[in-house]
């Protein structure tokens, strides 16, 4: 037999797993799994909220139409993550994910990543995760697109007209190869966030310091706190943060956060941050003194479960 991906995709058509019925499966993780996608178990599991599609190659990959069938068949979904995964073609009609609260974009080519946000409606979506590791890709056109309007898949008109970004609660971004634009037109539409979750090791320095109030002058240009005598008003991005979760940030950088977001009048209420020199044990005190909650996560390599621990998702 031969050792190519579709013969082995092949040889794994024969097998009907949970002996073609799975009515109770709640999470379902298939990484490098290949198996027939179009069997009845997959494409009926009412009951299913977790689905984890990661590592497969395009050619064992199901079809756009067995690909939306195992996601209408799966109508409790509520988090969806993909990683070079997916349907191998985009060609059929959009998808409506009407209970889909958390959706987790792995590494994949740019455009497949776009191609199939393209296809998804997701009107109750309320966490996006970003982990593009692939450093050699800029995703750029991936900030482009989510901030456009959303997919078309039988959505309301008002919600069509804006974007995914406009619902989030959460973002997390852990890595994202991207210009400094990104982060302008990204929180230009975060009106609704409350939790960040930031790798600054991973994302254009940009990215914590628009966290910063800008103060509008009176000629119009923006500056940042403290550098504009005349300052008449000012511009805070995402007005309803209250929680960060940050790594590569100083104690002293993030006392200043805290200060100026105060002084604007949108104040954080919790900071977690990853172990990050130099750590002043001045500034450590002034913010466990200043904030409702700030913690200092270990070196762990497992952001995930330091999240889950300080209760990060539960806001």
């Amino acid at each position: 037999m031969s050792d190519s991906p579709l013969a082995e995709s092949k040889f794994f058509d024969h097998f009907t797993l949970f002996g073609g019925s799975a009515p109770l499966l709640k999470i379902l993780i298939l990484v490098g799994v290949h198996i027939d996608w179009s069997q009845c178990w997959l494409q009926s599991a009412p009951n299913l909220q977790t689905l984890h599609l990661s590592a497969h190659d395009v050619n064992v990959r199901p079809s756009w139409d067995a690909f939306s069938a195992i996601l209408r068949g799966a109508p409790a979904l509520e988090t969806f993550e993909v990683s070079y995964s997916g349907p191998r073609d985009y060609s059929g009609e959009p998808l409506l994910l009407p209970n889909l609260l958390q959706l987790v974009l792995g590494t994949s080519p740019p455009q497949e990543v776009i191609s199939l946000l393209g296809k998804l409606g997701t009107p109750a979506l309320k966490t996006l995760t970003l982990d593009f590791k692939e450093w050699i890709s800029d995703y750029s056109d991936i900030v482009t697109h989510l901030v456009g309007p959303a997919a078309q898949a039988m959505l309301p008109p008002i919600e069509q007209s804006r974007s995914l970004l406009r619902s989030l609660e959460t973002l997390s971004i852990k890595n994202l190869a991207c210009d400094q634009e990104c982060a302008v037109i990204l929180y230009r539409e975060l009106v609704n966030l409350k939790v960040f979750k930031l790798s600054t090791s991973h994302v254009p320095w940009t990215f914590f310091k628009l966290l910063y109030p800008l103060w509008l002058t009176p000629s119009g240009s923006l500056g940042f706190f403290g550098t504009e005598h005349t300052r008449t008003t000012f511009f805070v991005s995402l007005p309803s943060l209250k929680g960060l979760f940050l790594s590569g940030v100083s104690t002293y950088d993030l006392t200043q956060l805290v200060v100026q977001r105060r002084d604007a009048g949108v104040p954080l209420r919790a900071i977690f941050m990853k172990r990050c020199p130099p750590m002043e044990l001045s500034d450590v005190e002034w913010l466990r003194d200043n904030l409702e909650e700030f913690e200092i996560i270990g070196d762990s390599d497992d952001d995930e479960a330091s999240e889950d621990e300080y209760g990060l998702f539960d806001w």
